[in-house]
C-alpha cells in the first residue's frame, strides 16, 4: 500500500498496526539487488517491511538510528544499495520513484560499492524536470531557516541570494538591497550559524542557488 500510493490512511495505519508499527512517521526506501533481500529483512527485522519485485527489491525503513547515514553507509556497503529520501508515509511512492531514477543516473543501480544517496542527486533530478525533488529539494534548504519570524526570514534569504550572486562581495549586495555594509556582514553571519557550514560547501551553495533563483521568480 505504502509503495503503490493512494490508500486511505484508516487502511495503512490498520495495516501498519499490523505489522506491529505502533506509528508511522518518516518512511525511507532502499532499492536492493533481490540477493540481498533475505539479509536486509534479518537485518532490519521489524524495523522495515519489504516489497519484491520483478527486478528488485524495496525495503521501507523507519527513521530512526538505523536509517541514519552513517549506519546505512557501514551497513549496505557493497549490497549494490540506493538509498531514498525520507519521507512522510503518503510521499513513499514520489520517494520510490527518486530512488529508481537515482539508480538509473548512478550507471548500474549502485553496482556493489558503497550505497548511492538520492539526497545527493536532488539538484539533478530537479533540473532534469523532477517536481518531486525539487520540492524536497527546497524544503531541506530553507529548514534551517523556518524558526525566524516572517520578516527575518525574508531578509536572510533575500540577503543569501544576492551574497551567491554577488560571490560574497559584501558591497555588492549592500548597494544592491540597499543597506549598510555591516548589515550585510551581520546577516551572513548569521546565515552561516543557520546553515551550519553549509555556505564552504559548493554543491550546497549550488543547491541554495537554484531554490532561491526559483523563490525569487515566484
Amino acid at each position: 500500500m505504502l509503495v503503490r500510493g493512494s490508500a486511505p490512511e484508516r487502511a495503512v495505519l490498520a495495516a501498519a498496526e499490523g505489522v506491529g508499527w505502533r506509528r508511522i512517521a518518516d518512511i525511507l526506501p532502499i532499492l536492493l539487488p533481490p540477493e540481498q533481500t533475505r539479509r536486509a529483512q534479518f537485518r532490519y527485522r521489524d524495523e522495515a517491511v519489504v516489497l519484491e519485485r520483478e527486478r528488485d527489491s524495496v525495503l521501507l525503513l523507519r527513521q530512526g538510528r538505523p536509517a541514519s547515514r552513517d549506519q546505512l553507509e557501514r551497513t549496505l556497503k557493497g549490497r549494490g544499495a540506493v538509498v531514498g529520501v525520507s519521507v512522510d508515509w503518503a510521499r513513499v511512492p514520489q520517494a520510490v520513484r527518486l530512488a529508481e531514477l537515482t539508480a538509473q543516473l548512478s550507471s548500474g543501480g549502485g553496482g556493489r560499492g558503497d550505497p548511492v544517496f538520492a539526497e545527493d542527486h536532488l539538484a539533478t533530478l530537479a533540473l532534469r524536470g523532477e517536481q518531486a525533488a525539487f520540492a524536497l529539494l527546497v524544503e531541506r534548504r530553507l529548514a534551517p531557516f523556518a524558526a525566524l519570524r516572517p520578516v527575518a526570514r525574508e531578509r536572510h534569504l533575500e540577503t543569501l541570494h544576492s551574497w551567491l550572486r554577488h560571490w560574497g562581495s559584501r558591497e555588492a549586495v549592500a548597494d544592491e538591497l540597499r543597506v549598510h555594509p555591516q548589515t550585510v556582514s551581520y546577516r551572513i553571519r548569521r546565515i552561516r550559524e543557520l546553515l551550519d557550514g553549509d555556505l564552504d560547501d559548493a554543491d550546497a551553495r549550488f543547491e541554495l542557488a537554484l531554490v532561491l533563483a526559483d523563490r525569487a521568480r515566484g
